[in-house]
């Protein structure tokens, strides 16, 4: 009885944790958007056949690769400014949405012109339009909005925005399949874009509305235009590490054995869905805290995260078999790829948790060489192995990347740990910031 007692007492002060209660909501609105992109992708999966669906994953992955470099990295510089200085919220959002539309506009016409020769595919230039549209502009535009409500620590609301995308890309598959339009992808995209400005219009609308900045003539202060490209360097190359894949696997594959690995591998990031909420919850407040403090907070988050990371491998084994009859025996080949992927929850979000973590101790630079190093080894590794391999060679490109980066990142932090717990001996060479 005596043990019992503390074990309560800890599981009372977890239940009253602001972390906690945060990470719950996030999860619930997470599991939300969830639902509606497993709506999604049944419908989309069935109406298409294997060959055009994986063109489409193939090519929006590349599209939602490049949306990283979209605002520059206005928008997580945005949450920075306005957790450390409310009054700066204004101008950061009326800077941080110039330059989103601004920079996708352009990344969409070089998408357009680039895409085909990049990937082989056959897809008209009003095809690749909508998905520049949908994937470089109306998307980051929903993910600008929910850095603004993260950055006033509304992780529900951060978390509640994607669902409105995801809400509206099930709306327009809807649409789609009850047109007497052909079922063909070309046809398809149309829909898509559609969908995606109204999700777009929609977040600009809420932050508007809730959020209030106002219309006043001051600006940024001078001077962060170096702290947001570092900013942009983790995003776009966390973007292309989670998304480059399916492109690499069109690419040097066929996209019929793409698209069934891009079903197994989203169920692997779906399941991945209580470790990104984990690490959103605690992101502003890694950020504030300093020394001890920060240390103890990323030790519990990153606990947390391997266990949830755990969790999902054992999902994915379990869930495997239920993939072809879900999306149809056209996409059998999936289950397969799930039981292949079934780590890849535990290297995915070991890798998320070890990078953000980089972030909070001021090291964005360093993540986002990492995940460079993780794009060029799954490069390397897909044009090595998918020819020769096949679905072996798709699975290990992720998964031989995805790891390389995780023990890369936790090396860095244990490095940049032992140098504060000594700060009587500094590295000789090291120079000062």
């Amino acid at each position: 009885m005596s043990d019992s007692l503390p074990l309560q007492s800890r599981l009372e002060r977890l239940a009253r944790s602001p972390l906690a209660h945060r990470t719950a909501m996030a999860t619930g609105f997470q599991l939300l958007r969830l639902l509606l992109q497993v709506g999604f992708l049944i419908l989309l999966a069935r109406a298409l056949a294997p060959e055009q669906y994986g063109v489409f994953v193939g090519t929006a992955g590349l599209a939602t690769a490049a949306a990283g470099l979209s605002g520059l990295g206005t928008g997580m510089l945005m949450v920075k400014q306005v957790a450390t200085r409310p009054t700066l919220w204004s101008a950061a959002w009326r800077h941080a949405l110039r330059m989103f539309l601004s920079t996708g506009t352009f990344s969409s016409l070089l998408f357009v012109a680039s895409a085909p020769s990049l990937l082989h595919v056959s897809l008209s230039a009003t095809a690749l339009a909508c998905i520049g549209l949908s994937e470089l502009i109306c998307l980051p535009v929903v993910y600008l909005g929910g850095f603004a409500f993260q950055a006033f620590d509304r992780i529900a609301w951060s978390a509640a925005l994607p669902c409105v995308m995801a809400a509206a890309r099930l709306t327009g598959t809807i649409a789609f399949l009850g047109s007497a339009s052909p079922r063909t992808l070309d046809e398809y995209l149309t829909y898509h874009a559609i969908a995606s400005v109204i999700a777009a219009l929609l977040t600009i609308g809420l932050v508007k509305g809730m959020l209030r900045p106002a219309s006043s003539s001051s600006g940024v202060p001078k001077g962060t235009t170096t702290e947001a490209l570092r900013f942009c360097a983790g995003w776009f190359t966390n973007n292309a590490l989670v998304e480059m894949d399916k492109s690499l696997a069109v690419r040097f594959g066929s996209p019929a054995t793409a698209a069934a690995y891009a079903l197994a591998y989203r169920l692997a990031s779906s399941l991945s869905t209580p470790t990104t909420s984990l690490v959103l919850s605690a992101q502003p407040r890694l950020f504030a805290a300093e020394g001890a403090h920060r240390r103890g907070l990323a030790l519990k988050v990153f606990m947390t995260a391997a266990g949830c990371s755990l969790a999902g491998c054992l999902a994915m084994l379990v869930l495997a078999p239920a993939l072809p009859w879900v999306f149809g025996q056209a996409y059998r080949q999936a289950g397969d790829f799930a039981v292949l992927l079934a780590l890849l929850p535990l290297a995915f979000g070991l890798r998320f948790v070890l990078g953000s973590l980089l972030v909070a101790e001021g090291r964005p630079g360093m993540r986002a060489m990492l995940e460079a190093l993780g794009c060029v080894v799954m490069i390397v590794t897909a044009a090595r192995l998918i020819p020769r391999y096949g679905a072996h060679g798709m699975v290990g490109m992720v998964m031989i990347s995805e790891v390389t980066v995780a023990i890369a990142a936790a090396i860095m932090l244990l490095i940049l740990r032992r140098r504060a717990v000594s700060p009587d001996v500094p590295p000789p060479s090291e120079p000062q910031a």
